[in-house]
């Protein structure tokens, strides 16, 4: 029985030790290569870590970067991977919250955290001793800390145990048969959820992984060369990530064509972008995935019928590890058709709260009521959708971008998804200026803000048609690549 992630990577070692596990550009490590790689940083860190804490470390995506992830975890410590990209201010926060019992820093990183003790990794000496270290933590213990992105103020560290990987993780894989020979392209950077699919599905599996490094997504060329060369076979994907190969013609450039599965989240994938993507990958299987990083990944999913309705997909059902239900203003279940109720999940999937946030964890994460015997915990997502007759659910935005607005109450969502029906809008985004009483309508594309504005006054009502309307050469993005909707809001917040 696995108790532990190490319990996933020691199994694979014995069984396919010769395996490639990571791939980067030049260079390429097999999973034996990468467990005695491990096993020394492991060694290195016994005496410098806390069990139960997080470690932090501050680098780029690297094949070395996994492998400290791995070492903290044979330490019975969790990681904690900080974007390099973020502000000195914003890590200063972070590492307030997080406390860590020690601070591992890329050169040329260190003046983002020259107010805390930390050590250089290019300093940091390893053991040439073989050293087997057995981790001593329980299944429930923290593996790893997410900041959640985009939010204001304090930021909100979200601690996933070794029992949620290892709940979502089988569970993943068999939903969508992946096998020892495919081959993950990594996206999305190691401080964003994503990319535990990639990461602990390869290990899970026998199977390899592709670090794509961040600068790759600037340059389509490279991009698809990459995805040739090291012949990726899945694409677990952000949209923009998606959206961004389309909009540069990266698929006119080379063709990919071992790939068979492309899943994607994180927001609404635009329609016209995924007939793109479905006119040159026709035999991929293309898969809408839901779930918010506090449930570990995923919650729901839908393989999308590619002959079906592709203007409104669907979230799908729930994965088998998975309880999804939706309750009402009155925190009742809500099970007929086309009624609208908040998204909440229970489960051994649930995150184990918000690190040293003890009243927003037990805001965001009260017990389930619908369970009497024994204390189950639910995750309040925040979200909103519906049932329809079949039983499928359809996002239908946030509790939050819900609005009253001339006597109307109005989802912003649904403005955003009109605006996208122009086939020459490439993103849209919404929002509410409550101070003036203003809806604020910005979007990217090749039109212009008037005839967006024609165009939207044939298509909704009068109360619904936005007071400003905004053209953006290119829509500012969070690092985990959605619309930066804080950064809109800035001229008016």
């Amino acid at each position: 029985m696995m108790k532990t992630v190490i319990d996933i990577l020691e199994n694979t070692v014995k069984r396919v030790p010769n395996n490639i596990f990571l791939m980067e550009k030049n260079s390429q490590i097999t999973y034996s290569e990468f467990w005695r790689l491990t096993q020394k940083k492991a060694s290195f860190l016994k005496d410098r870590s806390q069990m139960y804490r997080p470690v932090a470390l501050l680098m780029d995506k690297s094949i070395e970067l996994v492998s400290w992830m791995m070492a903290c975890a044979y330490c019975g410590a969790c990681y904690c991977v900080l974007d390099t990209r973020q502000s000195e201010e914003r890590l200063s926060k972070m590492l307030e919250q997080l406390q860590p019992s020690c601070l591992i820093v890329k050169q040329g990183y260190e003046k983002l955290v020259s107010s805390f003790e930390y050590l250089l990794e290019e300093d940091i000496l390893l053991s040439t001793e073989e050293v087997e270290l057995k981790p001593h933590c329980y299944s429930n213990a923290p593996l790893y800390i997410n900041f959640t992105s985009g939010s204001t103020g304090q930021p909100k560290g979200v601690a996933v145990s070794h029992r949620s990987v290892l709940d979502f993780i089988p569970t993943f894989c068999k939903t969508f048969q992946f096998q020892e020979d495919d081959v993950f392209a990594n996206q999305a950077p190691l401080d964003f959820d994503v990319s535990v699919k990639d990461l602990y599905s390869a290990m899970y599996l026998g199977a390899a992984v592709i670090l794509i490094p961040r600068e790759f997504f600037s340059n389509p060329t490279d991009l698809m060369d990459l995805l040739v060369e090291k012949e990726a076979t899945v694409l677990v994907w952000a949209v923009s990530a998606l959206c961004f190969v389309s909009i540069m013609n990266g698929l006119s450039y080379r063709l990919p064509d071992r790939i068979h599965s492309i899943l994607f989240s994180g927001e609404v994938m635009p329609v016209k972008h995924l007939r793109k993507w479905m006119k040159f990958l026709p035999q991929v299987r293309y898969v809408n995935l839901y779930g918010p990083t506090e449930i570990t990944c995923n919650c729901t999913y839908e393989i999308i019928d590619q002959k079906g309705d592709l203007d409104h997909i669907s979230i799908g059902k729930a994965f088998d590890n998975e309880w999804v239900f939706l309750l009402d203003e009155n925190d009742q279940l809500v099970k007929e058709p086309n009624r609208i109720g908040e998204i909440c999940v229970s489960g051994d999937c649930l995150a184990l709260g918000y690190w040293n946030l003890p009243e927003k964890t037990a805001t965001s994460f009260p017990l389930n009521p619908f369970v009497k015997e024994v204390e189950i915990r639910m995750y309040r997502t925040g979200d909103q959708a519906y049932y329809d007759e079949t039983g499928k659910l359809f996002f239908q935005g946030r509790k939050d971008f819900q609005i009253k607005h001339l006597g109307h109450r109005i989802e912003l969502g649904e403005i955003e998804s009109v605006m996208q029906e122009h086939l020459a809008c490439e993103r849209a985004c919404v929002l509410y200026d409550a101070k003036r009483s203003k809806i604020e309508a910005h979007f990217e594309g090749t039109l212009t803000k008037e005839e967006m504005a024609d165009f939207l006054k044939k298509k909704l009502p009068s109360y619904m048609i936005p007071n400003h309307i905004h053209f953006w050469p290119h829509l500012p993005m969070t690092k985990n690549g959605k619309i930066d909707r804080q950064a809109l809001k800035g001229d008016f917040v």
